[in-house]
């Protein structure tokens, strides 16, 4: 819940995110402009993950998350912390991605394309790409 008035102050929210760090981010801005924050300890959700998905989706969801967190996560830190900083903190990301994706090539396409949506979210955020990738989704009677 917000008071427009405070958002106006601190701004929307950042279009350029996509699932990933936009309440971070406005929390940061906020905060920065010395405005209340206020944290729910007492209340509980439940979230049920991927409960609105087609199973014949989930890989392609997935892979969508995936890509989205470390193109988000760079992006984020580029914004609040500078470009250097942005890549120093996602450079391992980007190794670990990269090893694992050629590793799994061979032996788990899952794996595969889950590590390989990591890899191509930071480096489309490393080439300055704007947040593109979407899920392709199959149609099913429901």
């Amino acid at each position: 819940f917000f008071k427009m008035k405070n958002v106006k102050k601190v701004g929307y929210f950042d279009e350029n995110f996509f699932l990933y760090f936009e309440e971070t981010d406005f929390c940061f801005r906020a905060y920065k402009r010395k405005q209340k924050i206020y944290v729910l300890t007492d209340t509980n959700v439940i979230h049920k993950g991927g409960w609105s998905v087609n199973l014949n989706n989930k890989l392609e969801i997935e892979a969508n998350k995936h890509w989205h967190f470390m193109w988000s996560k760079f992006y984020y830190n580029k914004k609040h912390n500078g470009l250097l900083y942005a890549y120093l903190i996602t450079a391992p990301f980007m190794f670990r991605s990269l090893l694992k994706s050629f590793f799994y090539f061979f032996i788990n396409t899952e794996k595969f394309k889950i590590y390989y949506a990591r890899f191509s979210g930071l480096f489309n955020a490393y080439i300055n790409k704007k947040s593109w990738y979407r899920p392709i989704i199959k149609n099913q009677k429901v």
